[in-house]
């Protein structure tokens, strides 16, 4: 059994995020909730406790001190939104696997790219980038596995993605490594 690890899901609020969180909650970790001007999540945790008896998720009111406690960070968030939440817990996301679910959007701009440059000394993977809040609400019911995209440029990271896939219902796929364009 491994030990039991934190993970800060920021965009808690959001259909993906809140449907990640449940899935998750199933696994051998300690979930931190937050969203950017939600200072309210107690709805979805109670509703995670009752979906999942064991459980251990807990909102909390500042991402900074969520990501602190955290030893991997999953942003549910848009990519236009990564630069106001780096500034915020760059100092707390050192060595951290960084997990985003954001995809390249209608600029086609790379999200694991965008926010590696935004926090250099993370390890940035993408995982969950093109799946629906739906997708992983059937996966959580018992439903098809949808396939999930996994990419970034550390192993260890690749790995620990792969691994939340699986806790959430899903399939990793892709685990490729990708060179990051830096600035």
């Amino acid at each position: 059994m491994h030990t039991k690890q934190t993970i800060a899901l920021i965009g808690a609020a959001g259909n993906r995020g809140a449907a990640l969180a449940r899935n998750l909650a199933r696994g051998n970790y300690r979930i931190l909730l937050f969203a950017h001007g939600c200072d309210n999540l107690d709805e979805l945790v109670q509703d995670i406790r009752t979906q999942v008896a064991t459980a251990d998720v807990e909102p909390i009111t500042c991402s900074t001190d969520a990501c602190w406690e955290a030893d991997i960070i999953i942003l549910s968030i848009a990519a236009d939104g990564y630069a106001e939440v780096a500034e915020t817990i760059r100092p707390v996301a050192n060595q951290k696997v960084v997990v985003t679910m954001a995809d390249a959007g209608a600029q086609g701009a790379d999200p694991v790219a965008l926010l590696q440059n935004l926090l250099p000394h993370a390890k940035v993977v993408a995982a969950f980038t093109v799946v629906s809040a739906a997708q992983l609400q059937a996966a959580f019911a018992g439903g098809p596995k949808p396939e999930v995209q996994v990419t970034g440029t550390d192993t260890d990271a690749l790995q620990t993605a792969a691994e939340l896939v699986q806790v959430a219902g899903c399939i990793p796929v892709g685990m490729g490594m990708q060179a990051i364009a830096t600035n």
